[in-house]
């Protein structure tokens, strides 16, 4: 993403960690912020709305993930806060334009070569981030993927109950992207109450609950 959005006349500052990131927009002045959905330390539907209390004006993206396309992506509904999201693999394209025409500015795109090179790159990374995870974190992080289109209803939710009812028609597609990966072994019954933990502590966080 920092390529490309220096090929597309951006001026980039990288946070790795979604608590480094509330630091610099509190210490100092950003048009916009690019928010990976799933940083292991705050997961995108708790970080993009910290950032809109933070800076109102702060122009908010959200990527997903999950570079592999399940059943479960379809068009969100609901962004917590933020003003646009743009998929994994669209990275090279999307991101710049969305970027640009939410600042009122004219889009820019980086060169197609660049275009191209990261597409590659996505696509190798997208696989990798989850292969070299362990199989908890890989669970958090399809979940978090997951919840940027299903995350209104899990957020309206009233209790983690309903929660997991709200959910219900993803994790069946949590789960098979889990087994892809070989987490848990394939386990399809360890899969889902792996995956259903997980949206019960996204819930609690989404509430202010702990992590």
């Amino acid at each position: 993403a920092v390529l490309v959005l220096e090929d597309a006349g951006f001026d980039v500052t990288r946070c790795s960690r979604g608590a480094e990131l509330l630091d610099r927009v509190a210490s100092q002045p950003f048009e916009a912020a690019v928010v990976d959905v799933g940083l292991e330390d705050l997961p995108g539907y708790e970080l993009a709305p910290r950032l809109r209390r933070m800076q109102p004006d702060l122009v908010v993206v959200l990527i997903s993930a999950v570079f592999r396309k399940t059943s479960y992506k379809r068009r969100p509904e609901r962004l917590y806060g933020a003003d646009a999201y743009v998929e994994l693999h669209h990275v090279a394209d999307h991101l710049p334009d969305r970027l640009w025409r939410h600042l009122a500015a004219e889009p820019r795109l980086p060169p197609e070569d660049t275009q191209s090179m990261v597409r590659n790159a996505v696509a190798r990374a997208g696989d990798e981030r989850l292969a070299r995870s362990r199989d908890e974190r890989i669970v958090d992080l399809v979940v978090a993927d997951a919840l940027l289109y299903a995350g209104s209803e899990v957020a309206a939710a009233p209790d983690p109950r309903a929660a997991l009812a709200a959910a219900a028609g993803d994790l069946e597609a949590v789960v098979a992207t889990l087994a892809e990966f070989g987490v848990f072994g394939g386990d399809p019954d360890r899969l889902r109450e792996a995956a259903a933990e997980a949206v019960t502590r996204a819930w609690a966080r989404m509430h202010g609950g702990a992590g």
